[in-house]
């Protein structure tokens, strides 16, 4: 993308082409409008002296001039209706016929028509492009070659004047092609300051109509101009701004920053933004205030030794400073929350589980008639007392759990392991809750998977707790689907059920700690919304990604996606990222050669 303060001087040059009405090729058109007036001024001057010949008696001098006379007559009144280009080789043959005519009048004076020759080459050079420099050099090499004929005296014409009379018309006829020559070069390159100015103005009207402080600095570093917007910025006039000014009032330690920044931009032609603070002067007091600097390049004006001007816009960012320091203070505040409620967490489930357990132990010793035989109310009792101590041991695991992975302190162990050898052990944990429900539990496993490298212990917990949810939420009498497959390079695990489904807008939703699809206080189906928050962490741990599909009433498929050789190490991560930094260095420097040739 294109650097916006670059597309600013950019801008400025084309409103000054609008307001001036100059480019370069309308600035040779108007060079040769009066290039077309200077030719009948000296048609005119041609055939005054061609009269004046004839009177003389003097018809070859006379046939000489009037031949002049007649073709930049020609070039002042049709060149308007030729384009540019035509006019170039016009105006260079012409002067090349003047360079001839000097050395016909004044053998001695061929100097002269070498010199009108050069003027020719210049001309062509100036105006014109490559086929103007090819014409100018045949033209110029025909008006040489005659000239050295005459001068050798391989053409002789007798011209019937003496000799003062002959070089003063070969001086005649040179300073009229040398005039020709002088007031279209002075008109161009009165052209161009024009133009000049009107882009130094335009720009100006830019970048005062920029609420933005708008700083230009040349290839040397120096401040150069400043917008007037800067002393609402700086709060003091702009004059005190100038020279050294603008840099006494950056802070003493962003000063090598912003210096720095100048001479890497103007050097490397590359856009770069800062932040530094500068002080600024309010009625009351006067105080720093932070300032971001965007400085850009201007590639089409630069110094011999490839530096260029830099464009500074400036801009008052002290709001979004303070912004930001609230927001880290908010950040850390809540960073301090989340630590303390994992904290919590941690103290609480510890603290729960020993006498969880305790409950669990006392109450599986009572069902089994260990203390003596209990009466059916009592073995009735007993068994809901386990039942709930087993799911209050179940929430807690699961809140540590929790409180692990969001605190990042949950680590897996990776080994290689047969994917299909987590069927079994998942079904017999979730059978017997199957079994309540008859719902049937249908294993589909691809033959000859590859080996899977990642924590057996965190993929049983994941499918147990997929399974779990399945059968919680399936009808009576229905089934749950477990795939294993091999997609790519991953392995794909897909447990399917056929219950209530899930709503598009919950979909989004499922994943985050205690959130459930039925969460009021009427919901009929128990749970803490910790188990798929649990099944998100664990996959992720392992770079895998959960995929879920669902429709209401339509059941629910939730498909985890592991890859094949484990999750990345931090140092193959590291290796990644710097092959990464160092192809797209490659490409930037490619682009930038192949910006350069074609520049």
């Amino acid at each position: 993308m294109r650097n916006p303060l670059a597309a600013l001087f950019s801008h400025a040059d084309k409103q000054s082409m609008r307001i001036s009405g100059d480019n370069p090729g309308q600035i040779r058109a108007r060079s040769f409008q009066v290039n077309a007036q200077a030719s009948i001024v000296v048609a005119a001057v041609g055939i005054a002296i061609c009269a004046f010949q004839f009177y003389l008696g003097s018809i070859v001098v006379g046939s000489l001039f009037l031949s002049l006379a007649i073709w930049f007559g020609v070039i002042g009144f049709a060149s308007t209706l030729l384009p540019i280009e035509s006019r170039v080789h016009l105006q260079v043959l012409g002067l090349c016929l003047v360079g001839v005519a000097c050395a016909l009048l004044d053998p001695s004076s061929t100097i002269a028509g070498v010199a009108i020759v050069i003027l020719a080459a210049i001309s062509a050079h100036f105006f014109g492009r490559r086929s103007a420099l090819f014409g100018a050099g045949l033209f110029g090499s025909l008006s040489l070659g005659i000239q050295f004929l005459v001068y050798s005296s391989a053409i002789e014409i007798d011209l019937g004047l003496n000799g003062y009379v002959n070089s003063a018309l070969a001086t005649i006829a040179f300073v009229m092609g040398f005039a020709l020559f002088a007031v279209t070069l002075v008109e161009s390159k009165r052209a161009f300051a024009e133009s000049d100015q009107a882009q130094a103005r335009a720009f100006r009207n830019l970048v005062e109509s920029v609420r933005d402080a708008v700083a230009r600095y040349n290839a040397d570093g120096k401040l150069i101009y400043l917008s007037h917007t800067s002393e609402n910025l700086f709060g003091c006039k702009r004059y005190e701004l100038s020279g050294t000014g603008l840099m006494e009032r950056v802070h003493v330690l962003d000063r090598p920053k912003y210096l720095k920044t100048i001479a890497d931009v103007s050097h490397k032609g590359v856009s770069k933004s800062i932040d530094v603070r500068i002080r600024c002067e309010r009625p009351d007091r006067s105080e720093f205030v932070w300032v971001e600097v965007a400085f850009s390049a201007v590639h089409d004006r630069q110094n011999d030794e490839g530096r260029a001007e830099v464009i500074a816009i400036m801009r008052n960012i002290s709001s979004r400073k303070e912004q930001e320091v609230d927001l880290e203070a908010a950040k850390k505040l809540a960073e301090s929350a989340s630590e303390a409620k994992s904290r919590f967490l941690a103290t609480i489930g510890h603290e729960l589980r020993t006498p969880l357990n305790a409950v669990v132990g006392f109450s599986d010793m009572m069902i089994s008639n260990i203390g003596g035989e209990l009466s059916p109310d009592h073995l009735e009792y007993a068994q809901l007392i386990r039942q709930s101590g087993t799911h209050l041991l179940d929430t807690v695991s699961m809140l540590l759990d929790m409180s692990k992975l969001e605190a990042g302190k949950f680590e897996i162990s990776t080994e290689l392991f047969a994917p299909q050898d987590l069927v079994e052990p998942c079904f017999a944990i979730v059978k017997n809750a199957a079994d309540a429900k008859n719902v049937q539990l249908v294993a589909d496993v691809a033959k000859n998977l590859p080996m899977l490298r990642a924590d057996e212990r965190a993929c049983r917990q994941v499918l147990i707790n997929l399974l779990s949810n399945a059968v919680k939420f399936s009808p009576e009498n229905s089934k749950v689907e477990l795939q294993i497959r091999m997609s790519g390079t991953t392995i794909s695990m897909r447990v399917k059920d056929y219950g209530v489904g899930i709503s598009q807008e919950d979909i989004a939703r499922l994943g985050e700690p205690f959130f459930q699809a039925q969460n009021g206080l009427n919901r009929q189906y128990e749970g803490t919304g910790l188990g798929l928050s649990i099944v998100r962490g664990l996959t992720e741990l392992h770079d895998g990604e959960v995929a879920i599909k669902s429709k209401l009433g339509e059941g629910a498929q939730f498909a985890i996606n592991l890859p094949i050789d484990g999750p990345t190490s931090p140092e193959q991560a590291a290796v990644l990222e710097n092959l990464s930094d160092r192809r797209f260095v490659e490409e930037e420097r490619k682009q930038q050669k192949l910006h350069t040739k074609t520049g």
